[in-house]
């Protein structure tokens, strides 16, 4: 992937929103309604940004027409955009979800059973 083709593709308003709006899993039709996004626009932004790594598909589910409707979920949380004097690199943070309180006091049983232990 190269550093030019991703801030192409990051240069769309368009693109901004759909990885915005695929913090957690949603499919073309909902990104379209949300950001009033054209539907075609919306799945060619989708391609590219799936293309460049900056999106994944998650899931396909039915939706309410009793249609398969693929989800998607962004794989970035964080992009970094270094200028040199002939190199110009990108680097990417990968997404890590929130966690739910559920994890948060599982995570801090076990470090402190972790802390306990010989």
């Amino acid at each position: 992937m190269k550093a030019t083709e991703i801030l192409e593709s990051l240069g769309d308003k368009y693109s901004l929103q759909i990885l915005e709006a695929a913090d957690t899993p949603i499919n073309a039709a909902d990104i379209h309604e949300k950001y009033d996004i054209p539907i075609a626009t919306c799945y060619r932004r989708i391609d590219d940004l799936v293309e460049q790594g900056l999106l994944e598909e998650y899931d396909s589910e039915l939706n309410s027409n009793r249609r398969r409707a693929t989800t998607y979920k962004r794989t970035i949380d964080e992009i970094t955009v270094n200028f040199s004097d002939d190199n110009t690199t990108v680097e990417l943070e990968e997404h890590t979800p929130d966690n739910t309180p559920s994890d948060h006091w599982q995570n801090t049983a076990q470090e402190v059973e972790a802390q306990h232990s010989p």
